[in-house]
């Protein structure tokens, strides 16, 4: 999650070297779009390894 990071400028990368910004402004993570697209992602596996087939048929169908 280094993007999340860096799409926060709390890090920079040059070259392929990620290097901590010194004194950056504070943002919580989920300001981050990427962090909530992780978010996003997690909550449908979960669903999909949590529920059973009929829910899961009914929640692809709608």
């Amino acid at each position: 999650m280094i993007q999340v990071f860096f799409e926060l400028k709390f890090v920079t990368i040059d070259d392929g070297v990620l290097q901590k910004v010194a004194h950056p402004e504070s943002h919580p993570l989920t300001e981050s779009t990427l962090y909530q697209q992780r978010l996003k992602k997690i909550k449908v596996e979960e669903f999909l390894l949590l529920s059973d087939i009929p829910t899961i048929k009914k929640w692809l169908t709608t």
